[in-house]
């Protein structure tokens, strides 16, 4: 087994994570670096365009689990008044959003937030989601869109039971069973659409299995989910179209060809 690192390799590290999320390490309106006051001494502070504290980025060892030095990270955000701390090594990486409540603890994150990511949960802080029950679904829910479209009884009994159980007991993961022709796209489309308007998404992946389903979804999408500028993952990234959509489509084989 290789020995480990110090703190000083998790930094480059770091370093390189928040380079590929847009943050300028040169820049220190943008990063700030060994911050010290009566409070300790926070490694990394990320800002806002105007300056101001949004996080506290605290840096272990590499063979150090990040998250047992949440604590250490709330008291430094907390004496700053940054509404939002991470926790890496370099290899793992933890976010906890001190504003909410109701987010009473860190949670693990694939890869570091660029400036937007973290300017994104903020502002849903201020605007906190409504329950998915309060955006009301009938027949003509997306006919504003299309005159043609009516959503059928099953239809909207799916979503109804989805917004019950997400807003009551805070089920997050649902199996949508569906016959050939029955409407599986309109359906999805709708339910984006009310995720979306609630504020309980930001953005949404969807994934299919062939190029050809990823266009005839698009040609759905671009209908009803117009203002949300829906795009095709493996396209948006070569246009630089992918940071302005919250709505992603894409085969399963362009996120595996862009994960190697």
């Amino acid at each position: 087994m290789p020995p480990a690192q110090n703190e000083a390799f998790s930094r480059v590290l770091i370093d390189k994570a928040l380079e590929f999320s847009g943050w300028n390490l040169l820049d220190p309106k943008q990063v700030q670096f060994e911050y010290t006051n009566v409070g300790g001494r926070a490694d990394y502070l990320l800002k806002d365009n105007f300056g101001r504290v949004l996080c506290v980025l605290e840096a272990k060892r590499e063979d150090k689990d990040p998250y047992d030095a949440k604590e250490q990270a709330r008291g430094y955000a907390e004496n700053l008044k940054a509404p939002f701390v991470i926790l890496s090594n370099g290899r793992e990486h933890w976010f906890w959003n001190l504003d909410r409540a109701e987010v009473r603890d860190a949670y693990r994150i694939e890869r570091l937030p660029s400036r937007a990511d973290i300017e994104r949960v903020r502002l849903k802080n201020l605007q906190p989601p409504r329950a998915l029950g309060l955006e009301a679904v009938t027949p003509s829910y997306l006919q504003a869109f299309n005159p043609n479209i009516s959503l059928y009884h099953y239809q909207i009994r799916a979503m109804e039971a989805i917004a019950k159980e997400y807003d009551g007991v805070g089920k997050r993961q649902f199996l949508l069973e569906m016959a050939t022709g029955t409407g599986k796209t309109l359906l999805c489309a709708a339910i984006i659409r009310r995720f979306l308007k609630t504020r309980n998404a930001e953005r949404v992946l969807f994934i299919v299995d062939r190029i050809e389903v990823a266009k005839q979804t698009m040609e759905e999408f671009n209908t009803i989910l117009a203002e949300f500028k829906p795009v095709i993952y493996k396209t948006a990234r070569r246009t630089g179209e992918l940071p302005g959509s919250s709505v992603v489509v894409a085969t399963i084989q362009s996120l595996m060809m862009d994960g190697r």
